[in-house]
């Protein structure tokens, strides 16, 4: 979709295509945001990333105004589908094939007046800033990170380890067949409020929260576009060491319509 309102995306410098993608619409009453980083290590993560971001918006566009579905089982679902859809694609892969099957971080969001709903696989990430807060909202679903939420100390050197994904759309960690489990967080997206959606090509820069919040403060009277073209040439400025996605939505208690 060409010209999504505020989002921006970059090949950057060290890829040799582009493996992110990144869709924004307006649904009704509601403001839907997806954000996909395709597995570089797998095979095929630009394939896995497309298809599960225009599967995932599509879903959404579907039910996110109907009475049976409410912004949490609708972003649950479309995630969902989206691995269903990327499973589908690849088809059967030989078990002695030497690349591992595609995979892809997604984050969707769907915000609602001052509400936002927000759903993840991966480490693609949600910031949320205030003029006197920043919080990261998603949690890595890394190796590191599954680790200490089952409270144990991660071992020493585990080097990439630490930051391989543990869940993701696609066959690559759940087997062709097998399901996926999203997470889900609602929070409050009032007026002066920004929700910062990101593949790690930005957030690698800026990992913790209130870097995050500084780069949003820092730019007060920028659109939604502007905002995320300029984070996107920032880390292109730093080094553009991966594909780099932002999505921003800003807090206004209404659905935006324009730039």
């Amino acid at each position: 979709l060409p010209d999504a309102l505020g989002v921006a995306l970059d090949i950057g410098f060290s890829r040799e295509r582009q493996e992110d993608a990144g869709l924004s619409a307006i649904c009704g009453d509601a403001r839907v945001v997806v954000v996909c980083d395709g597995v570089s290590l797998s095979a095929d993560g630009a394939l896995a990333s497309s298809v599960g971001s225009l599967a995932a918006m599509s879903f959404v566009r579907q039910h996110v105004n109907e009475p049976a579905y409410d912004d949490s089982k609708t972003v649950c679902d479309a995630i969902k589908k989206a691995h269903s859809m990327v499973c589908e694609r690849v088809g059967f892969r030989d078990e002695d094939d030497d690349e591992d099957p595609p995979g892809s971080t997604i984050v969707v969001a769907i915000v609602r007046g001052s509400r936002a709903c927000i759903g993840w696989l991966g480490d693609s990430r949600a910031y949320l800033v205030s003029e006197a807060t920043a919080e990261v909202v998603t949690r890595d679903h890394s190796w590191k990170n599954e680790i200490e939420r089952m409270g144990y100390e991660p071992p020493t050197g585990m080097g990439a380890m630490a930051g391989a994904l543990t869940r993701c759309i696609g066959p690559l960690e759940r087997g062709l067949h097998g399901d996926v489990d999203p997470e889900v967080e609602l929070r409050e997206l009032p007026e002066g409020s920004t929700l910062v959606i990101c593949t790690d090509g930005l957030w690698g820069y800026f990992p913790e929260a209130e870097q995050m919040g500084a780069l949003v403060r820092a730019n007060p009277e920028a659109t939604e576009n502007e905002l995320a073209t300029r984070m996107v040439n920032l880390a292109l400025v730093l080094g553009g060491d991966d594909n780099v996605t932002v999505a921003i939505v800003r807090g206004s208690g209404a659905v935006a319509t324009g730039p």
